[in-house]
């Protein structure tokens, strides 16, 4: 009889062992498969090389020390675009150790959301110095299905901006010289595109607006897009309005259409207040306005005024600084 029981015993404490093995891993199983690394990344049909892409020009720069900022272009979608297709928010992921494989990081601090096509640049901050730095963009539709992200790498090494350019105006249909800009001058009525680049002293009444075209720039973050617009006469406050264009120029068939948000875009738009009194070198500082132009894919920007101005777009000038290459 004590055998047998002994015998019970053994076995009893041979399967609890079993028992109890089976149920831990079972419990690290289900806590593993719960983290957010294991869920597969979104698998989707937008592509940004695709010419009705929703999402491009998603890129990243250093803005500091230990600041990192990315940029996106959210562009309307086209009309043929199934609703359900229409992008509403996206979401990026930031890692600082590999590629994000989930839109699920355990960190809050680690994705931000925008739903807002307003917003085009997001700013990370208290990041680790002279570290890889990865980030993916996902974009949901309507319809409820999240899109293969967009992925960017950066290592975080920071220098300030060493690239400087002074760029000036000029007389050539389109900037070749990098150093150059173009200037066309919009009249309301009636509708007219002058060459503006080469005139001297012209009173701008409120009704019309210039248009400067750059050659296109490598960087996507301006430290100082500085802009001197040379007055000449004396006079009260002027609120000049700068935005950046969605279209070319060539591609505006007229006022309506100059002054559509489809053109203008008034999302990303500055205002300042200039007074012309004081004569030459009226600095403002459109580094915003810049970077969005560059997003935009267009390099070009408008000019509007709510009080006469007399101007010499011959003379104006632009200061620039930026990370990276230029051109």
């Amino acid at each position: 009889m004590g055998n047998i029981i002994t015998t019970v015993v053994v076995v009893m404490k041979k399967y609890k062992s079993r028992l109890l093995t089976l149920v831990l891993t079972l419990s690290v199983m289900t806590f593993i498969t719960s983290c957010d690394f294991l869920l597969p990344a979104p698998l989707g049909r937008d592509n940004p090389d695709d010419d009705g892409a929703q999402i491009v020009k998603f890129a990243v720069t250093p803005s500091g020390a230990d600041s990192i900022v990315t940029v996106w272009n959210w562009k309307a979608p086209d009309p043929a675009t199934p609703e359900n297709q229409v992008i509403d928010k996206i979401r990026i992921v930031h890692n600082s150790s590999n590629p994000p494989s989930s839109m699920y990081p355990l960190n809050k601090d680690d994705y931000v959301d925008i739903d807002s096509k307003v917003q085009w640049k997001f700013e990370w901050e208290n990041l680790r110095e002279d570290s890889d730095h990865y980030f993916a963009l996902y974009a949901h539709e309507k319809s409820g299905t999240w899109l293969a992200p967009l992925h960017k790498f950066l290592n975080l090494n920071y220098n300030p901006p060493q690239d400087s350019y002074i760029l000036v105006s000029d007389d050539n249909t389109a900037p070749d010289d990098p150093e150059e800009f173009k200037v066309w001058y919009f009249q309301q009525t009636p509708y007219v595109v002058n060459d503006f680049s080469t005139m001297g002293n012209y009173s701008w009444p409120v009704s019309d607006i210039f248009v400067l075209r750059f050659k296109d720039f490598n960087p996507v973050y301006f430290d100082k897009f500085l802009f001197f617009l040379h007055n000449t006469t004396q006079g009260p406050d002027v609120e000049l309005k700068i935005y950046p264009l969605k279209k070319n120029k060539e591609d505006i068939s007229d006022w309506n259409d100059l002054i559509s948000p489809d053109t203008m875009d008034y999302s990303a738009a500055m205002v300042y207040q200039i007074l012309d009194a004081n004569g030459d070198n009226q600095l403002v500082d459109i580094s915003d306005v810049a970077d969005k132009m560059v997003l935009n894919e267009t390099v070009s920007i408008a000019l509007s005024i709510d009080t006469g101005l007399m101007i010499n777009p011959s003379a104006w000038t632009i200061e620039t600084h930026s990370w990276g290459t230029m051109w």
